[in-house]
C-alpha cells in the first residue's frame, strides 16, 4: 500500500499504526507527485491519501493514482471533520475524516479493506464430497462477508473448478 500524508508527525503514526495491522506499506510520502510517482512504479492494491495535499486537488491525484494502479482501493482522510471537496467521499473508494486517531484511522483502513477484499483458500480430501465441502465453506464465508446473494453464481463456478481439479489433477486438491 502506499501512504500519501502531508503532515509529518500524522504520517509518522499512521504508518506504524497500518504496519502493526499488517499492512506492507510500499512508500509514505509528503507530496502528491512522490505519491503518483511512487504508485507507477508498484503494482498497489491500497492507497491512503491525506487532504489537503500541497500543490494539487486530491480529485487529481486520485485519477493519476486510478491511472496507474486501476485497480487500487482508495482511501481519503481529511484534517478536518468536514472535506475539502464536498466531492470527495463520492470520489474515493473511502473516506475516513481525519479528527479519529491515527490508530482508529489504521483501523478504520483495516476493515474497509476486509470489506472490499475477501478470499480464503481449502484443501479437501480426496473424494466425491469435496464440491459439495466446498460450497458449505463458500456460503458460510459469503454469509460472514455479507455477500450471500452472489453465493449461488459462486457456487457453480466453484463446483465446476472442483471437479476439474479432482478430474484432471492430482493430491492434494
Amino acid at each position: 500500500m502506499g501512504l500519501i500524508e502531508p503532515d509529518d508527525r500524522l504520517r509518522g503514526e499512521l504508518s506504524r499504526a497500518l504496519r502493526e495491522r499488517g499492512f506492507e506499506v510500499a512508500f509514505e510520502v509528503g507530496d502528491p507527485v512522490g505519491g503518483i510517482e511512487g504508485s507507477r512504479r508498484r503494482r498497489l492494491d491500497l492507497v491512503v491519501v491525506g487532504v489537503p495535499l500541497p500543490a494539487a486537488s486530491a480529485s487529481e491525484v486520485l485519477h493519476c493514482l486510478w491511472s496507474s494502479s486501476p485497480r487500487a482501493l482508495t482511501v481519503v482522510h481529511n484534517q478536518g471533520p468536514v472535506p475539502v471537496d464536498p466531492a470527495m467521499p463520492q470520489i474515493a473508494d473511502a473516506y475516513v475524516p481525519s479528527w479519529h486517531r491515527p490508530v482508529e484511522m489504521a483501523e478504520a483502513v483495516a476493515e474497509l479493506r476486509r470489506e472490499h477484499y475477501h478470499a480464503a483458500s481449502f484443501v479437501f480430501a480426496d473424494t466425491v464430497g469435496a464440491a459439495g465441502q466446498a460450497r458449505v465453506h463458500l456460503r458460510a464465508l459469503a454469509r460472514r462477508w455479507g455477500r450471500l446473494p452472489a453465493a449461488v453464481e459462486a457456487e457453480v463456478v466453484l463446483s465446476e473448478l472442483v471437479t476439474n481439479a479432482f478430474r484432471h489433477g492430482a493430491a492434494p486438491i
